[in-house]
């Protein structure tokens, strides 16, 4: 239900759940800066000791989500967009929670929860869960009109679409916008530093030592439930992968006929080198060769330096709609995974076979002479992403699909 009268507008870094007060108060020349260039910032609406709603604007990562309190001045509720154009906002995701008592931590992990996530198309999975993460979920699917999803892109100070808590009712709200008195003399008049702020938009899987798994002999320190376990990087070259069509699949050789879209960059016709990173765990001394995992693929395009890397896509998936740790990636159900041409992947299913613990091996279609290479999935069944490396002109020069081996790992001197 919308408040009966005017909300006043107080810009600030962000909201502090601890001490239930805003963070950071901002001087509206400030906030309007941070818009114009993308910078994130903050909108409280409401009284500063009784607020209605709070958002969060990140332009330059295509975020604004709105936050709605509860009596306990508690955020109960969340609507996520994300910038899908340039004048259109996507309501991506909705989060409600109910607290069972008055004293109950905001976001406590036991709290009432229900959790909508939207496609472009309308349809949405909801997930409710009674007991939060104490047990019990429910799974289930519908459809929601499409225009109700979407939201003009607000000019600055115009707040009143968005902090809407029924997406299908108009809005109806009255704001009234004033410089904080003080903001000056609390001496935020530029803001605080970034580390500083009490909020960040949500951020994408990134890669993560990419280079070292293929650099032979480099040492990993990898935390295993109660302890740190130090791996050292073999490199194990398979062959080069013949590419009649230059299109890359990644996939469980075992769901080729039902998943086998290739990725939407593609490279010149011709022979790549693949090769395997293995991180093989240090035995104690005196003992034999440790176990291993393979830890990520590479087709090598281009033997020059990375200088930038990006998540390799394909043509339905939209790296805009990531959330927090977020990745798009191929699904494994076998615990093994191939590289191969879209133009192979069909004439080759047949003739897979499951491979060992750290093994890889070369499959031939006799028929046509298409190969692929097939590898034991890191740590077994899951989503693994593909990375592309780009050289210092833009070009491709490698593609990796990361088995998330060691992706929380720390290279060792």
């Amino acid at each position: 239900m919308a408040p009966a009268g005017p909300l006043a507008v107080t810009y600030c870094e962000g909201w502090d759940p601890t001490s239930r007060a805003v963070v950071g108060v901002l001087p509206v020349a400030v906030a309007h800066e941070r818009d114009r260039v993308g910078e994130q910032y903050a909108v409280l609406l409401g009284d500063l000791r009784r607020p209605y709603a709070l958002i969060e604007v990140a332009w330059r990562q295509g975020y604004a989500g709105v936050w709605f309190f509860d009596q306990a001045l508690r955020r109960a509720a969340k609507h996520e967009f994300r910038r899908l154009s340039d004048d259109r906002l996507f309501l991506l995701e909705t989060v409600q929670r109910r607290y069972q008592h008055y004293g109950q931590a905001e976001f406590d992990p036991l709290a009432w929860r229900r959790t909508r996530r939207y496609g472009t198309d309308g349809d949405f999975r909801e997930e409710l869960e009674p007991a939060g993460e104490g047990g019990g979920l429910t799974d289930s699917g519908g459809s929601a009109p499409v225009e109700m999803l979407w939201e003009p892109v607000p000019r600055f100070g115009g707040w009143a679409s968005l902090a809407r808590r029924d997406r299908d009712q108009p809005a109806v709200l009255t704001l009234t916008q004033h410089p904080h008195p003080d903001a000056s003399a609390r001496g935020l008049t530029s803001g605080l530093p970034l580390a500083q702020r009490p909020w960040r938009p949500p951020r994408p899987l990134a890669p993560s030592n990419l280079d070292a798994l293929f650099d032979a002999g480099t040492r990993f320190a990898l935390p295993l439930d109660d302890e740190v376990a130090t791996v050292r990087m073999e490199v194990r070259e398979l062959g080069r992968l013949r590419m009649p069509t230059g299109r890359l699949v990644a996939v469980d050789p075992a769901l080729i006929p039902h998943d086998h879209e290739p990725l939407v960059v593609s490279v010149s016709p011709g022979e790549y080198s693949v090769a395997l990173a293995v991180a093989r765990w240090e035995p104690p001394a005196g003992s034999g060769p440790g176990w291993g995992r393979v830890a990520a693929a590479r087709l090598l395009v281009w033997d020059e330096p990375v200088a930038a890397w990006e998540l390799a896509l394909r043509p339905s998936e939209d790296p805009r709609l990531l959330g927090e740790a977020e990745f798009y990636g191929f699904g494994v159900d076998s615990g093994t995974a191939c590289l191969v041409d879209a133009a192979a992947a069909d004439r080759l299913h047949d003739n897979y076979v499951r491979v060992g613990l750290d093994q890889g091996i070369e499959v031939t279609d006799p028929g046509s002479g298409a190969n692929g290479f097939v590898f034991a999935s890191g740590w077994g069944d899951g989503c693994y992403p593909v990375w592309i490396g780009r050289t210092a002109a833009g070009e491709v020069a490698c593609f990796v699909a990361d088995l998330l081996v060691l992706d929380d790992a720390t290279v060792l001197a």
